[in-house]
């Protein structure tokens, strides 16, 4: 396992993206208090980092189970309010191609240069020279859980916070495994 050093309170993570600078690439795409954003990207860093980035701006995020149907993915996608679908391109690119097609109004955000969609990693490599100043708010909603499906399609629940994200907590224990790197 590698470990990256922490230059960034949010983190850094492979090819030197930080969460910073995904605080500040994500409303660069059109991104604003109150969107959703979900994620399809196994459990690799830059999910967890776009997640706490996504919440510090005030967007609800709904992290996508890897192992169900593309057409579940489609429906739980849409049952989110997704603005933004961010995918690792590598493993998901062709789920997310299928799922753009089905949800035109959803920016396709890829954590990555390959596959469809604008890659989101490259312009948040750089540490932005002023800190991301969180937009988040206590009313609103950090995240869409979804059940598992036992009884059919999974079920959304938002859940709601009453104080904001802890970046800190987060940038202390973001490691990237490197099997991960093609993930």
């Amino acid at each position: 396992m590698m470990v990256h050093q922490l230059t960034d309170p949010l983190g850094t993570v492979s090819g030197g993206t930080t969460g910073a600078g995904l605080g500040t690439a994500l409303p660069a795409t059109g991104l604003r208090r109150g969107d959703g954003v979900t994620v399809l990207a196994g459990n690799r860093p830059e999910a967890v980092l776009v997640r706490v980035a996504a919440n510090l701006i005030g967007c609800r995020v709904a992290m996508l189970h890897t192992d169900r149907p593309v057409a579940d993915q489609i429906a739980l996608a849409e049952s989110a309010g997704t603005a933004a679908f961010v995918f690792g391109p590598a493993r998901f690119g062709a789920a997310a191609a299928r799922i753009g097609a089905e949800l035109p109004s959803a920016e396709l955000l890829a954590l990555g240069p390959t596959g469809p969609g604008t890659d989101l990693l490259e312009p948040a490599a750089p540490l932005p020279a002023e800190p991301v100043a969180p937009r988040f708010r206590p009313e609103d909603a950090m995240a869409v859980r979804f059940t598992g499906g036992s009884t059919g399609r999974p079920k959304g629940g938002l859940r709601r916070s009453v104080r904001p994200p802890r970046p800190e907590l987060v940038a202390a224990t973001v490691r990237t495994p490197t099997a991960m790197q093609g993930y």
